[in-house]
């Protein structure tokens, strides 16, 4: 179990999710139309 925690965090978090992101770019942080628009709407604190 350790061993499949220590890949896990390794390779898939340290690893595949940067650079992943990275190949992404503006894609990454896409946001559903209702989520953009209730977010544009809200007031921040």
């Amino acid at each position: 179990m350790t061993v499949a925690i220590v890949l896990d965090v390794t390779i898939v978090r340290g690893l595949l999710l940067p650079a992943a992101m990275t190949l992404l770019g503006e894609r990454n942080w896409w946001r559903p139309r209702p989520v953009r628009q209730r977010a544009a709407t809200e007031p921040t604190r």
